[in-house]
C-alpha cells in the first residue's frame, strides 16, 4: 500500500515551523526530547535556521 502523502497546509505545522525558526525555541525542544544519546553528541548552541528547501 503507498504511503499517504501528509498535506503541509495543516495549523500545527505552521506553528511548529513558526516556533522552530527560533534558536531559542528549537533547542529548548531539542533538550526536552532528544534522547541523551544523541543530545551529547551535539551542540545545541549552535543552532541556526536554514532556507527552506522544497
Amino acid at each position: 500500500m503507498p504511503a499517504k502523502k501528509v498535506s503541509n497546509n495543516q495549523p500545527h505545522d505552521a506553528f511548529f515551523k513558526k516556533a522552530m525558526s527560533n534558536p531559542r525555541v528549537a533547542k529548548e525542544f531539542f533538550e526536552a526530547h532528544l534522547p541523551l544519546e544523541i543530545s551529547s553528541k551535539v551542540d545545541l548552541n549552535t543552532l541556526n535556521p536554514e532556507m527552506k528547501i522544497s
